[in-house]
């Protein structure tokens, strides 16, 4: 898979897939449409496969007392994938479900402002943020988010892109072609859709570790601790 293109690059690549670049009349003036589809090719190519060079996590510091916290910019909220804790003593990763229940709140109640250690649950709060509960009473814990990497902006011509160029610029070069009903368009599509083909075999074929694992292994084949209120113990 080549990676790692910048959106430039792409744009005169598309243009040479699809014979633009002999031709007088395609100049400067074509550069902002080729870099829409473009950039709309590459985040649907994005979305449509899930590419395992684009599993990452972020680690987001826990702060005593702090209910609510930003969604991690970089990673695509409706693909996050687990939540993990790392307590303030250190003593292991655990998983963090997500939902927050009325039952939840009785037994640790935040709106009381109530602190227990570690965080449990998470959901989404207002649309940009989310809650983590129990509130975090001590310092130093951390909240692990693995998901999917969200997509470029690609607005410069130097930001480079991380998936498959050729994959991209062929794909455009077919729909360019298409719309002029040149006689090459349907061979030009169907070579982007034999290497989409291609490069998700491979995608699939790779030996890799995946920090996400199920809720046992991260365990270690336990189950989770139980949260009480305290003083039930």
């Amino acid at each position: 898979m080549a990676l790692g293109a910048t959106l430039g690059q792409v744009v005169e690549a598309v243009r040479h897939e699809s014979g633009q670049s002999a031709n007088a009349a395609f100049g400067a003036n074509t550069a902002d449409p080729l870099r829409h589809q473009i950039r709309r090719m590459y985040n649907w190519l994005h979305d449509d496969f899930d590419w395992p060079h684009l599993h990452i996590w972020r680690d987001e510091v826990l702060q005593p007392g702090e209910r609510y916290y930003s969604y991690p910019a970089d990673i695509t909220f409706g693909r996050w994938e687990s939540v993990q804790t790392l307590p303030p003593d250190m003593s292991r990763w655990e998983p963090v479900c997500y939902g927050i229940t009325y039952g939840n709140l009785n037994a640790v109640n935040s709106d009381k402002d109530i602190r227990q250690d570690p965080v449990r649950r998470w959901q989404p709060f207002e649309g940009d943020q989310y809650e983590v509960w129990p509130i975090p009473a001590g310092s130093g814990g951390k909240l692990r988010i693995h998901g999917y990497a969200a997509p470029k902006a690609l607005v410069k011509d130097a930001d480079t892109l991380d998936i498959d160029d050729t994959l991209i610029s062929l794909y455009v070069a077919a729909e360019i072609l298409a719309k002029h009903d040149a006689a090459d368009a349907k061979m030009k599509l169907s070579l982007a859709t034999q290497r989409y083909q291609t490069l998700k075999a491979q995608a699939s074929k790779i030996d890799r570790f995946r920090m996400v694992q199920s809720r046992r292994e991260q365990m270690g084949g336990h189950e989770p601790i139980e949260v009480r209120a305290p003083g039930t113990y």
